[in-house]
């Protein structure tokens, strides 16, 4: 959670949004009383293998046809066995489903395996973040393949968290880019400075994605007031760390995520769960 100098201000912004969001309906906001936060755990690759007793499961979503062929090059003049592509598998194990991709028909074949199991990595690390047990919590996670061309894949990941003695669920959201050619997870300072960022959401310069316009309001006011260092931290520290790394501290559960989609930066930030639980923003350095 985002901590700020301004308390009273946060207090009346959520005491009017628990007011608004009995109206939301099913949107990707869920009211509640208290927030949850994510355990603050190294970043570390799991174990194909859980060390619960119950049997793990992959399967893959092929009715879906989650068949993304996209390219750097005209889609539509490429052979299709040299378009990079992906399929989405499920992990099952008790209560819990995570989706996540698996790419194939890149120029990197040799590393393609690679490539895969930091996806899946990553995508399963939500696991370690909340500390979930499949028997007693209930962990949904679906994943949608933003962009997939030859260089590198986008996911974003989306779901709900449910701990057997919580009082509500919390809304999941985060992201990964992975860099094909060095096997790389893409981070926000990749695309554009952090601290530019951080001065276009306290300036108002960019738009919500995925809030209602109740919501928005809230939203924008909680970010402004929030404190400048404090963002710049958190921004800073945006996406998974690469295993290269050798700052243990960026390599905790991200509050932040990122990912580019045509010229525009799309970030995530936690906030309240009162306000949903985070907050994703587009900025548009081009129209600066």
């Amino acid at each position: 959670m985002i901590k700020t100098k301004y308390k009273q201000n946060l207090l009346t912004v959520m005491i009017g949004v628990g007011l608004l969001l009995s109206g939301c309906g099913n949107h990707n906001y869920v009211e509640t009383k208290k927030a949850q936060s994510p355990a603050s755990v190294p970043m570390e690759t799991m174990s194909k293998e859980s060390s619960n007793t119950k049997p793990v499961t992959i399967t893959t979503e092929k009715e879906q046809g989650k068949e993304s062929q996209t390219s750097t090059d005209n889609a539509d003049e490429q052979p299709a066995a040299k378009r990079a592509s992906s399929i989405l598998r499920t992990y099952k194990e008790g209560n819990v489903t995570i989706q996540y991709p698996e790419i194939s028909n890149t120029d990197y074949p040799d590393i393609e395996e690679r490539i895969n199991e930091q996806l899946r990595t990553n995508a399963l690390y939500i696991m370690n973040a909340y500390e979930v047990d499949p028997d007693k919590d209930n962990l949904s996670i679906n994943c949608d393949v933003i962009s997939i061309d030859r260089n590198r894949i986008t996911a974003v990941y989306q779901g709900l968290y449910y701990a057997k003695e919580a009082a509500y669920p919390n809304n999941i959201y985060f992201t990964n880019s992975v860099d094909f050619s060095s096997v790389k997870n893409l981070r926000l300072n990749d695309y554009v400075d952090p601290k530019v960022v951080v001065e276009a959401i306290l300036s108002g310069d960019y738009q919500f994605l995925s809030a209602t316009p109740e919501i928005e309001e809230a939203l924008k006011s909680y970010l402004q007031e929030t404190n400048k260092e404090t963002l710049t931290r958190i921004l800073q520290k945006a996406d998974f760390t690469n295993a290269s790394t050798s700052d243990s501290d960026l390599s905790l559960f991200p509050e932040s995520f990122s990912y580019e989609d045509k010229g525009s930066i799309i970030v995530s930030i936690s906030v309240p769960h009162a306000l949903g639980d985070f907050a994703v923003i587009s900025y548009s350095p081009e129209t600066k």
